[in-house]
């Protein structure tokens, strides 16, 4: 029987003697009621702690990633440019590109001199491609966008950084000649006749939109109608993100939505931290990048573009990443309850895993062994764990510490109010 039955029951045999009692004395109790929990207090959490951490202040540094974040959530879905691309383009999702020198990771490592010059102040990224090829397609073997959205301090800035990061672009590879967006006379882009890729750029505002763009086959007009539909999607988009004025970047707060403090950290009494971490070094500009934010928060968009494009009825509202660990908020405890449900009967019915017991006494939590054992063992145990309107998704390598951080994660929801 699973433990989150066994409570399930308890808690129909307390209502029951309460009920006969209250038909006993005929009394009522006033009040609001309210949902009783397994005190945090005796679980098995190790050097970890049931009770959230106070929010630390920020800085500039931490506060472009926090900018990054929030235009993340600015960013369309590759499937609005192109219904074909479902697939996700790359090992995230979404790549949060808060410095210049991590965006030239997806860009000419080149451009990343005008980025620089021109003060680029935060951005993000996303791709997509033909489900059948994610996440890496080859070249020439499947259509494919890459797009990203940069941030800088005015017009003029953003004018002269799409102008020269196309230029440099083009400058790298021998054949490449100018070509039109049509509908877009602004913009600039660049293509090898012999090749089934190009890239376009634009500045709007005090933003850029580079495109990169990969068909079958060498075909130009094919690569600027699906960039014409890609800035039909995006800029329109774009225009409805409220920029932090720079001046106010370092204040931006490290915890949206309370969010951080309720996540189990990596390490005991660490906070997390907003940070992007680059994983591999550059091979190709585009989408096979390894970066990966952590202690961040995204928002419905970004969540399920994060979590490679999902079911549309998550109904998730806010979603936390730290790590190998994620919190996500949904709109209400029956999104919640739905959400876990059906990813639990996917776990039981998965061949390759196999449950295993969770943190004792802890109610609503499914864990289970990897027995592909990915990524060199780190993924090897997970649990999911559902509390109210929240979702805990947490892996690691170590059954014992698994339990605890679980069992810990389960105490900052249950304490986090």
């Amino acid at each position: 029987m699973r433990l989150s039955d066994q409570f399930t029951r308890i808690l129909r045999t307390v209502a029951v003697v309460l009920g006969g009692l209250v038909l006993a004395t005929g009394c009522t109790v006033p009040g609001r009621p309210a949902p009783q929990y397994l005190d945090p207090g005796s679980l098995d959490v190790g050097a970890f702690s049931v009770h959230p951490m106070d929010e630390p202040a920020g800085g500039e540094t931490y506060g472009r990633v926090v900018e990054s974040t929030r235009m993340a959530e600015a960013l369309i879905d590759p499937a609005e440019a192109d219904p074909a691309l479902t697939g996700a383009l790359g090992s995230d999702g979404v790549r949060l590109l808060p410095t210049a020198a991590k965006a030239t990771l997806l860009l000419a490592a080149p451009v990343r001199a005008v980025l620089e010059r021109e003060g680029m102040l935060a951005g993000a990224a996303t791709g997509g491609t033909e489900a059948a090829a994610a996440p890496e397609p080859a070249v020439g073997k499947a259509r494919l966008l890459s797009l990203l959205i940069l941030r800088f301090p005015d017009e003029g800035s953003a004018q002269r950084a799409a102008r020269d990061i196309d230029a440099v672009d083009a400058a790298l590879g021998p054949g490449n000649v100018a070509i039109p967006v049509p509908g877009y006379p602004a913009a600039h882009a660049h293509w090898r006749p012999t090749v089934p890729t190009a890239a376009a750029t634009i500045a709007d505002g005090a933003f850029v939109v580079s495109l990169y763009l990969g068909e079958i086959t060498p075909d130009a007009t094919a690569l600027m109608v699906l960039a014409h539909k890609a800035f039909d999607a995006q800029l329109p988009r774009l225009r409805e993100f409220t920029a932090t004025p720079r001046d106010r970047l370092a204040a931006l707060p490290v915890d949206r939505d309370d969010m951080l403090r309720r996540i189990v950290p990596e390490a005991p009494g660490h906070w997390p931290y907003p940070i992007v971490v680059v994983n591999t070094p550059q091979r190709d500009a585009g989408w096979d990048e390894v970066i990966r934010a952590e202690g961040v928060v995204y928002g419905p968009r970004a969540a399920r573009l994060w979590d490679d494009r999902p079911q549309r009825d998550r109904q998730i509202e806010l979603e936390a990443v730290n790590g190998l660990t994620s919190l996500s908020r949904y709109s209400s405890a029956a999104a919640a309850r739905f959400d876990y449900n059906r990813a639990v009967r996917g776990y039981a019915a998965a061949s390759s895993k196999r449950a295993v017991p969770g943190p004792a006494g802890v109610p609503d939590i499914y864990c289970a062994e990897d027995t592909s054992a990915g990524m060199q063992g780190l993924l090897r145990f997970g649990c999911r764990l559902l509390h109210e309107r929240y979702q805990a998704i947490l892996v690691g390598p170590d059954l014992t510490d698994m339990r605890q951080r679980a069992a810990a994660q389960y105490g900052l929801l249950v304490n986090g109010g």
